[in-house]
């Protein structure tokens, strides 16, 4: 029937020859977001990569910087996500500002719309030599507690 509306439902239609069958119908485009990652000094940085995944691990993907540090998430189904920021030489941070994904502020995204202002700015990893220097066993941090501490695998 050619005036039927399946908008929003999936139906089997069978076609025999000569039967010809048209379908109208609009794609979303999905959801985005967007940001800009520089260094503590604030200097953009160039190809940090960019994770994000939502809780159930349906929808997750990647991207990296460009040159002024800017980064978009594109296509993404609507829901909220967990954004990872990671780069050689710096330390692995969470959105926003988080070392732990369970501490981190989920993404919400909406379909067909544009989330901004994603940002990060990360730290030099300057090396555990460094960081025992400066934290005496007694009082160093411990990695479940949210700081700028993190010891390599």
């Amino acid at each position: 029937d050619p005036s039927q509306n399946l908008a929003g439902s999936m139906q089997t239609v069978t076609l025999t020859a000569p039967d010809t069958l048209t379908l109208n119908g609009t794609l979303s485009s999905g959801g985005q977001f967007t940001g800009r990652i520089t260094g503590e000094d604030g200097t953009p940085l160039a190809a940090t990569v960019v994770n994000w995944f939502n809780d159930d691990l349906a929808s997750f993907g990647s991207t990296a910087t460009d040159a002024s540090g800017v980064y978009t998430a594109t296509g993404l189904a609507t829901g909220a996500y967990t954004v990872l920021f990671h780069r050689s030489g710096y330390l692995v941070e969470y959105y926003d500002d988080k070392l732990l994904s369970s501490q981190s502020n989920r993404v919400s995204v909406t379909a067909n719309e544009v989330t901004i202002g994603i940002d990060a700015a990360l730290f030099h990893d300057e090396g555990e030599e460094r960081k025992h220097q400066e934290f005496p066993a007694e009082t160093r941090p411990r990695p479940s507690l949210p700081c700028r501490w993190r010891r390599r695998p």
